[in-house]
């Protein structure tokens, strides 16, 4: 499951992550949600999904709490919308946060369990079969049930229109240079296009490469 940066969003840190989903073996997208994807291309399809965007928001304000940062919800009409929520509402964000603080935020992109998260999200749980895996999924599932009410209020609505507008101004320019850049990356890497359109979320922030990716072999991976 590749998680576009749509901020600060770099074309050649895009182009460097196509080439590293084209190298990879069996690279297939797995239509998993019923809803449809904002946006189609020939290589591509762009979704603004909420339960990736609520793991995504859990992720950054766990960090943020970790390193004693500025959390979401604690300036500005987030902060106010947060204060109108119910005692139980606003206590099962904190929870999550905590949670997320704890077991989730310390640990890079590829590894366990953030990728088990992002494992079960793109559809892929029966994969995690282990018994601590699946529990461990299941309380953290029943955490970001905790934070959905908060995240769904107060910061849902914004997050998705932000998405929407990233996928519009994205579609755009691959519209004028995706052929041309993936037949490029054809030629480098000796290898055609598999999969398509590939499955791409797109959320708030992302690690260092741009995207978080789950490549699978040999049944083939989401962006």
């Amino acid at each position: 499951m590749r998680i576009l940066e749509k901020r600060s969003f770099h074309i050649a840190r895009f182009i460097f992550t196509l080439g590293l989903l084209l190298f990879a073996p069996n690279v297939v997208a797995r239509q998993v949600h019923e809803r449809a994807p904002v946006a189609t291309t020939p290589h591509f399809a762009l979704y603004s999904d909420f339960a990736t965007n609520l793991n995504d928001a859990l992720i950054v304000a766990g960090t943020a709490r970790k390193f004693d940062r500025p959390e979401l919800f604690h300036s500005g009409e987030e902060a106010i919308c947060l204060g109108e929520m119910p005692p139980s509402a606003r206590s099962g964000w904190s929870l999550a946060v905590d949670f997320f603080e704890e077991f989730i935020a310390p640990v890079e992109f590829n590894q366990y369990p953030k990728y088990f998260l992002r494992m079960h999200l793109a559809g892929y749980g029966e994969e995690v079969n282990d018994a601590p895996s699946n529990q461990f999924i299941e309380i953290a599932k029943g955490f970001q049930s905790a934070a959905t009410p908060t995240y769904r209020a107060c910061r849902w609505i914004s997050q998705d229109k932000e998405n929407r507008h990233w996928i519009k101004e994205i579609t755009a320019l691959l519209a004028i240079h995706e052929q041309q850049i993936a037949r490029r990356l054809e030629q480098l890497y000796q290898k055609p296009w598999d999969g398509l359109p590939i499955r791409t979320d797109v959320v708030d922030t992302v690690s260092w490469s741009g995207a978080d990716s789950i490549i699978r072999e040999p049944a083939g991976g989401t962006c």
